[in-house]
């Protein structure tokens, strides 16, 4: 299916993250459901259970995560169930080649 899953795990920017990610799918057109997942474990719950009705899963800031390993699984969780991922306030998109230089200063 071609809708977004937008995951939020910080409750404090709930609101504007809830607005940065719905208007990320609209300029491209897409519906997106997003949900507050406050545990990064229950993510991968959530995808096993719902995939098949998204084509991307996108989360606002890299922040969001604990730490590169918690990130490093939500990326083979979608690499699994064949979605993409975005990190919209980094502009880091699975399926868009990044330079390393780039990645190395975002990180």
């Amino acid at each position: 299916m071609e809708r977004y899953l937008g995951i939020i795990t910080d409750e404090c920017d709930l609101e504007s993250y809830k607005e940065s990610l719905r208007n990320f799918a609209a300029r491209v057109n897409k519906k997106i459901d997003v949900i507050l997942l406050t545990e990064v474990n229950i993510i991968e719950e959530f995808l096993k259970e719902n995939h098949e009705k998204y084509c991307r899963v996108i989360f606002y800031d890299y922040e969001e995560f604990n730490n590169i390993k918690q990130l490093q699984n939500v990326f083979g969780l979608c690499q699994h169930y064949n979605l993409e991922l975005s990190i919209i306030k980094q502009d880091i998109h699975s399926d868009v080649a990044v330079e390393l230089s780039y990645l190395l200063q975002v990180i």
